[in-house]
């Protein structure tokens, strides 16, 4: 049974729209981003 998340990873392009996506969509709380250039 699941009774928690741990965290989610989401790749895209642009950090800013996906943020406010998610935040207004689902009502997602950003705790930590990761930039990865590669």
């Amino acid at each position: 049974m699941l009774t928690r998340i741990d965290h989610i990873g989401i790749a895209c392009h642009d950090l800013e729209k996906t943020v406010e996506f998610y935040t207004s969509t689902y009502g997602f709380e950003v705790f930590h981003t990761e930039v990865n250039e590669e």
